[in-house]
């Protein structure tokens, strides 16, 4: 624990803004935050069976249909990045791409979701992941 004099003496040393910035290194280490894609994979409303019927393609659920209007997604193991993201409206094709933030830097990522419906909440975890996988992908069942 910092005297009131030690915080004196490094605040007149660096100021305020360079005390902020320290802190935020030692909180977010020095690469800063990353941004990439995640798909979340829409669950399968009306299964199709290309072997008896040709040409025909899957029902996809949708934000509405799943009654999901935003979702909290943590990105990271220990000290995750929480990235709140609007329930994408293109999730009907099955697939939605949508930017997510991290840190860079770890050995491997998890991700947490956290999904409100219906005044029910609902957790489901994908991963792991590493950075230089080409996707990273959340399945919404």
């Amino acid at each position: 624990m910092m005297s009131i004099g030690a915080v004196r003496f490094v605040l007149g040393k660096v100021g305020m803004n360079g005390l902020l910035w320290g802190l935020g290194l030692g909180l977010f280490g020095c690469g800063g935050m990353a941004e990439r894609t995640l798909t979340l994979v829409a669950p399968v409303a009306e299964p199709c069976d290309a072997l008896k019927n040709p040409g025909c393609q899957p029902v996809y659920d949708t934000c509405e249909s799943l009654g999901v209007k935003k979702l909290t997604i943590t990105v990271g193991v220990l000290h995750g990045t929480e990235n709140t993201i609007a329930c994408p409206s293109d999730l009907s094709s099955g697939e939605a791409i949508v930017p997510i933030h991290f840190v860079p830097g770890e050995n491997f990522y998890m991700l947490d979701a956290r999904i409100e419906k219906q005044q029910e909440t609902t957790y489901i975890t994908a991963g792991p992941f590493v950075e230089q996988d080409a996707i990273w992908r959340l399945s919404l069942k």
